[in-house]
């Protein structure tokens, strides 16, 4: 059956349990996933609907499903974890005879993809808007081997990607903005830096810094979200310029006052700190990514420019049923945090998979009752 990752598919329920707070509720569980639903509307091994957090709803299918009058009440129509007297529901599942009373469901079977059917789509927040003075945003071209980090798909969505004793790192997933830097080869992707080349005079590296989505001139006062320019900060503070080998990207987590309320960290008024969880080989003589090191790698790099890696919660085989400790409890971080953001898990030994590379992530459901940040 395929991944979830984001789609809305007819599955398969694997049990129902009575709502321990609720005498009309009952806890479904698929897919990994915990969903609060009326009592006995769904029995185990039965097909339902599910519906993932941060999907969107259209607004005939939204006032279908909470009608007016409903309890539950959306934010712009967005699916979010929530609790119902006091289980945590994630997600939605809803009855399949229900959803396609005005379709012939007849031949839907368990795996099969209704997202656009239903014309529901997934939630993604707005990129940092900076302002629209000029001197503020980078002029240059996207240097395309300065790659955005990509998206980490969920544990539950890929329960058994990882296999029972396998050697694994397990750090913490810190609730800050994403960061990336690093010396990138200098293409010639412009008429004038072809000339220059030609000539010999293009330089074979240029130093790029980014937030998650933009790239950045740290020679300006670009603002995005805040109110000071965090990441050319961050380059200056550890003088990333002159740390960071040349081929090679850093992508890390910049945390502290003034990013995102509630988690400063223990950081004072003013001050902001940076971990990074990954580094990437940039192109060789073909121009092509190389791919991110393994674990040992990073924590040697880390060293070497003197910026900490984020914290390790476990390193060993692998155990599927911890996950949920893992995930869960204060910050190793800070202490004082009470609840840490979740994990990401990945091999010991970097690894290329069908879902691409082999790391997952899994939010501590704490965590997102109370954040008030889209990025997760």
């Amino acid at each position: 059956m395929d991944a979830i990752d984001n789609k809305v598919l007819v599955i398969r329920i694997e049990k129902v349990e009575k709502h321990p707070n609720a005498d009309r509720l009952d806890l479904v569980h698929v897919h990994g996933w915990q969903c609060v639903a009326q009592k006995g509307t769904f029995k185990a091994g039965g097909l339902a609907v599910y519906v993932p957090v941060d999907s969107v709803l259209p607004p005939g299918l939204e006032a279908r499903i909470f009608p007016e009058g409903s309890k539950i009440k959306l934010t712009k129509s967005r699916i979010k974890t929530i609790k119902l007297r006091g289980a945590i529901s994630q997600g939605m599942v809803l009855s399949v005879e229900d959803m396609f009373s005005f379709y012939d469901g007849s031949d839907l079977s368990e795996g099969d993809d209704v997202t656009e059917l239903l014309g529901i789509t997934h939630y993604e927040p707005p990129a940092p808007e900076p302002s629209m003075r000029g001197d503020q945003v980078s002029k240059k071209k996207k240097n395309r081997l300065f790659p955005v980090y990509h998206k980490i798909s969920h544990f539950k969505n890929y329960p058994d990607l990882f296999e029972e004793g396998e050697d694994v790192v397990v750090t913490e997933k810190i609730h800050g903005t994403n960061f990336r830097a690093g010396w990138a080869p200098m293409l010639a992707d412009s008429w004038w830096k072809k000339v220059k080349k030609f000539f010999g005079y293009l330089r074979k590296w240029e130093f790029v810094v980014g937030s998650h989505q933009v790239q950045i001139n740290i020679e300006k006062n670009w603002k995005g979200f805040y109110p000071t320019n965090v990441y050319a900060q961050a380059v200056i503070d550890y003088n990333l310029k002159d740390v960071i080998p040349f081929g090679y990207i850093i992508y890390g987590e910049i945390y502290g006052d003034g990013i995102q309320k509630g988690y400063h960290y223990g950081c004072e008024d003013g001050h902001r700190e940076l971990r990074i969880f990954d580094v990437l080989v940039t192109a060789g003589p073909s121009e092509e990514l190389q791919g991110y090191l393994s674990w040992g790698a990073v924590t040697a790099i880390a060293e070497i420019i003197c910026v900490p890696t984020v914290p390790v919660i476990y390193q060993g085989p692998y155990r599927k049923e911890l996950v949920k400790d893992w995930e869960s409890g204060h910050s190793q971080l800070c202490p004082t945090q009470k609840h840490r953001e979740g994990i990401v898990v990945k091999p010991r030994m970097e690894q290329v998979t069908w879902i691409g590379r082999k790391i997952l992530r899994s939010i501590n459901p704490e965590y997102l009752l109370r954040s008030e940040s889209d990025f997760h």
